[in-house]
């Protein structure tokens, strides 16, 4: 099992930065992280020289909890997000476990619109390449997070297209 770093405490200060890279939608909207994103979709946040997840963040600042040695799950599959609602702790077995019951535990050797887990077709991806609408714009447009509109763009996702 993976240890994680124990959250700080943290000042007002850094309270209200954290907040302020959140594209906060409404309550049962995804709240998704705008700074920082690692090369596997999450965001990443600095605090006192340690790399957190913000979905981390978010569930300790809402829930006052340190999840420890937990993972912070997504309800909404969205790594970016850090709404509370959409956040629950859990084992690893629980999140391989979440993913297979969605339906996301797909054969990845299965590419576009043939993938189980595409939500885009082949049109709509030839479509958010040639678009100069921002990418959280896209990303509502097309229901799908704002990290996948951005792997279109960069062709890190979509590359056989």
């Amino acid at each position: 099992m993976r240890k994680h770093t124990p959250i700080p405490k943290l000042t007002d200060k850094q309270i209200k930065r954290f907040w302020s890279k959140v594209f906060k939608g409404g309550a049962d909207d995804c709240w998704e992280w705008a700074a920082t994103a690692s090369s596997n979709g999450y965001g990443v946040v600095s605090l006192n020289y340690c790399a957190f997840g913000p979905h981390r963040i978010a569930y300790f600042l809402h829930y006052g909890k340190d999840p420890g040695d937990k993972l912070v799950c997504h309800k909404c599959d969205n790594r970016l997000c850090c709404n509370p609602r959409h956040l629950f702790l859990g084992t690893q077995k629980m999140n391989v476990q979440d993913m297979w019951r969605k339906g996301r535990g797909c054969m990845l050797r299965l590419k576009g619109e043939r993938s189980a887990c595409s939500k885009l077709s082949e049109s709509q991806v030839v479509a958010i390449r040639k678009s100069d609408a921002l990418q959280r714009v896209l990303a509502k447009r097309y229901k799908v997070s704002l990290s996948l509109i951005s792997a279109i763009k960069l062709r890190k996702r979509w590359t056989h297209i």
